[in-house]
């Protein structure tokens, strides 16, 4: 009897390895699917509703991938709280893209994870393009921010939000290239600026 229960606890670790490498190759095909279908190399609007209506990624408490902006194309922040893929997943999904932790403000002493696009001169390009699009005032500053976002994120904490007034508390060193992003995107003169000691405050 000893022998028999021995071989069925072998036979379930092998299961279990014949799972997880099962596993291992779908997750990979699934990534190579996704860069394939969605060649612009990082999570755009398309991507996370396609992705939403995935029955497999409804797994954990967080959403996998959450749209920090609502109405903005392409997608400049993410938050990412994927149960099903890990990293080095994500960025072979999304090349273009970079991870940025930041602390929360619901849950003290801890970050959230962030994807951003990483390649600063496309990021610009793409985010003055869309402001020149027939979209709301309100659109193209929640576009300005998190195209603020995406660039200094980590060096960036948003203290104040109410819809029209953004208040980032940050390091004097980085007010300068703030007001250059700004000025980069062609919104010098959509928005008001006020530069006080360690703060920065942006509002339409």
């Amino acid at each position: 009897m000893e022998h028999t229960f021995f071989l069925k606890l072998a036979d379930q670790d092998d299961d279990a390895v014949a799972l997880e490498n099962d596993f291992d190759n779908f997750i990979d095909k699934f990534t190579d699917v996704v860069a394939k279908k969605f060649p612009e190399g990082f999570p755009t609007r398309e991507f996370l509703n396609w992705y939403s209506t995935l029955s497999f990624v409804n797994i954990g408490d967080d959403d996998d991938f959450e749209l920090i902006v609502k109405d903005c194309y392409p997608l400049f922040v993410c938050r990412c709280n994927s149960s099903l893929l890990c990293d080095e997943d994500i960025l072979k999904m999304f090349p273009k893209c970079h991870f940025i932790y930041r602390e929360d403000n619901k849950r003290r002493y801890s970050k959230t994870k962030y994807l951003c696009i990483n390649d600063k001169d496309f990021l610009t390009g793409e985010v003055k393009k869309f402001l020149q699009t027939d979209v709301s005032n309100d659109i193209k500053f929640n576009t300005l921010v998190s195209y603020i976002q995406a660039l200094y994120g980590e060096n960036l904490r948003r203290v104040i939000s109410d819809g029209n007034t953004v208040k980032f508390r940050l390091t004097s060193s980085y007010v300068d290239s703030v007001m250059s992003a700004i000025d980069d995107v062609g919104m010098t003169d959509s928005v008001t600026v006020e530069r006080t000691e360690g703060f920065i405050s942006i509002s339409i």
